[in-house]
């Protein structure tokens, strides 16, 4: 294995590369040519790799190309970073997910610029590799990314901090929830940040989900039903004793929608105890 460390030339690599590309490579050949490439790690290695991928269109292909650019781990990582500045859209959007596999928090700063990529898909990818990294600093970029401007990246960062189930995000959501109007521009943003709430289930938000649910707006009547089934679906998901008793209030609600989420919310959580 030295000895081809030794001779990792750019035309042997290709050799290699060429083998795992292969369709009518055999499953054994192309693992010892993955582990081959997994050992000789080093920038030359990942940059071929990253050359290939590019310029790779099947599906499967790239799938083993970025397996070894995964198991390259943080040897990778200074080359990944430097794909970020590329100009290619999706040449970032792969060294940018690849960055989110192998999940190092050194990464994270490198990513907050990327969120900023002309490409919509290079910062939705963005999201999905700060959410799978974590940690501190990825958990406050999504919550500076739910207080911006860019509603589509504030939607995938509101999904991304319920899913993660981050109990820091719980006073910077209630805020977004209390404050965005019911009005056509904020008001998926407002029900993702309900939903999210559900999914974290902390006992905090619950008094302004509950503000939210008895409150009633003749005007723009369709929205205040929309935002106030949202905020009864949250707090069925949070299950505490006053969202219980907020939820039996509502069950005889004329907003139909309300009524019938807190009655099937009730009846779960009875069958739960």
């Amino acid at each position: 294995m030295h000895a081809l460390s030794e001779l990792a030339s750019e035309d042997i690599l290709d050799y290699l590369v060429s083998i795992l590309c292969s369709k009518d490579s055999w499953d054994a050949l192309r693992e010892a040519v993955v582990k081959t490439l997994v050992s000789l790690n080093g920038k030359v290695v990942v940059w071929r790799l990253m050359d290939h991928l590019a310029e790779e269109s099947d599906g499967q292909v790239r799938k083993s190309l970025t397996e070894v650019l995964i198991r390259q781990g943080t040897t990778a990582m200074p080359v990944l970073l430097e794909y970020i500045q590329d100009g290619r859209w999706f040449v970032v959007r792969n060294a940018v997910a690849i960055l989110g596999e192998i999940r190092r928090e050194e990464a994270t700063d490198s990513l907050k610029n990327a969120l900023q990529h002309r490409d919509g898909r290079v910062r939705r990818e963005t999201i999905r590799a700060l959410t799978k990294i974590g940690g501190t600093n990825a958990i406050g970029i999504l919550l500076r990314t739910v207080s911006g401007d860019d509603p589509e990246m504030r939607q995938q960062a509101l999904l991304s901090l319920g899913a993660m189930k981050v109990t820091a995000a719980v006073p910077t959501l209630v805020n977004l929830v209390i404050t965005l109007p019911n009005a056509p521009k904020t008001l998926n943003t407002k029900k993702e940040a309900m939903k999210a709430l559900g999914e974290i289930g902390s006992s905090e938000a619950t008094p302004a989900l509950i503000e939210i649910l008895n409150k009633r707006n003749f005007w723009r009547r369709a929205a205040t039903e929309e935002v106030r089934t949202s905020a009864a679906q949250a707090l069925a998901a949070i299950g505490d004793k006053e969202a219980i008793a907020a939820l039996e209030h509502v069950l005889d609600d004329k907003t139909e929608s309300v009524s019938r989420v807190a009655g099937r919310a009730l009846k779960q959580l009875k069958r739960n105890d």
